[in-house]
């Protein structure tokens, strides 16, 4: 099966108004997967008790990103004041949860991947065509991807 991929530009006022629960709310069966925070660059909401620097520091220096329960990423996508960039994969094969050099790989290889760019779009891939089409049906201004678009 091929991985597929929707970029994601809903906006609001020129900023993005899709925010990373907006997302995950849409994966039907994600504690069936292994996630990882592979690079964040945003903030954290202070009520939260997170501390932002301390939480980059914790993606930044594990070799395989910051392992995290899927019911922990969505307590977490609700503490995040602003997502400049994140990058998360979700894969059923904990062995292949990895810092990936080549993002075509990445795409190919895992069941979600999941990318804020710049806080501008989203970048979203997966083989699970239907939960792809829940996030076409839900958000208006998007792009239908291929894993080799970068070529």
């Amino acid at each position: 099966m091929e991985n597929k991929g929707i970029r994601i530009l809903d906006q609001k006022n020129r900023i993005v108004s899709v925010e990373l629960g907006d997302i995950l709310k849409n994966i039907s069966n994600g504690d069936s997967f292994f996630w990882s925070i592979l690079f964040f660059n945003g903030n954290i909401k202070e009520e939260s008790g997170k501390s932002t620097l301390i939480f980059k520091k914790e993606i930044n220096n594990s070799e395989r990103g910051l392992l995290i329960k899927w019911s922990d990423l969505n307590i977490l996508s609700m503490s995040l004041r602003e997502v400049e960039d994140i990058v998360i994969i979700g894969c059923k094969n904990s062995g292949v949860i990895q810092r990936y050099e080549d993002d075509q790989v990445m795409f190919e290889t895992c069941d979600f991947v999941i990318i804020m760019f710049d806080s501008c779009f989203w970048e979203v891939f997966s083989f699970d065509v239907e939960f792809l089409e829940r996030l076409a049906n839900k958000f208006k201004q998007i792009e239908m991807l291929k894993t080799d678009f970068l070529k």
